[in-house]
């Protein structure tokens, strides 16, 4: 890869194998090295990523952040993942954070040839319901009236979550040309009033998602 380091390690997923205590250690080592200088973890229940932090502050790990899906349809994690982050201190970095395209409003007429869910099964049976579709109109109807992409909005309503609930939150978004990275980094200059983000809690009241979240757990040294 042609670097150094690593500036955040994360650890996706537990190891069914391996205690957790044995993983920490071992990315201590590398941090210790230099190559690693942060760690992470992603999708591991609540109540280990608590045991995670703490087994971390004793070896002097650091542990600085959580991987996590987060969008305006899929809010899970702020009933427990959000009090967490408050709590430690740790940033969130929201993966799938325009719904796996859902919330740029390419399947509002149907699905297009060649996009991922022409081909992926679980975004049509996840996503594409028809509340979801209807949700998505009214999404996409407010979005034309601010003057801004779906996509645009969906980042904004991120940003302006992460200041109202003081947990920093860090869309990760992919694009597969420049227009579109530029228009993804253009919501970091839509500011949504209150009003608007009462519109959005709405919408997204509507929206159903066929998804059912499983977190593995960790196995330690001493259960």
């Amino acid at each position: 890869m042609g670097i150094s380091y690593v500036d955040i390690y994360l650890m996706h997923r537990p190891d069914p194998s391996t205690p957790i205590e044995e993983t920490l250690d071992t990315l201590k080592d590398l941090v210790t090295q230099g190559l690693v200088n942060y760690i992470g973890e992603s999708y591991f229940h609540p109540e280990d990523i608590e045991y995670i932090v703490n087994y971390s502050r004793q070896i002097h790990l650091p542990f600085i952040a959580m991987q996590e899906p987060y969008n305006l349809i899929e809010r899970d994690i702020e009933k427990d993942k959000v009090p967490l982050a408050s709590r430690y201190g740790l940033g969130i970095m929201a993966y799938i954070p325009l719904a796996q395209g859902v919330l740029t409003g390419k399947y509002l007429n149907g699905i297009p040839e060649m996009s991922r869910a022409s081909y992926i099964d679980e975004i049509r049976w996840r996503y594409l319901t028809p509340e979801t579709l209807k949700a998505m109109r009214e999404f996409h109807e407010l979005a034309r009236e601010l003057g801004v992409t779906d996509a645009q909005l969906a980042l904004a309503w991120i940003l302006r979550k992460s200041e109202e609930m003081g947990v920093t939150i860090i869309p990760i978004i992919g694009a597969t040309s420049v227009a579109q990275l530029e228009d993804d980094v253009g919501s970091i200059n839509v500011k949504l009033s209150s009003d608007v983000m009462k519109r959005l809690d709405e919408v997204s009241k509507m929206a159903k998602i066929n998804w059912e979240v499983k977190y593995e757990r960790i196995i330690k040294l001493t259960q």
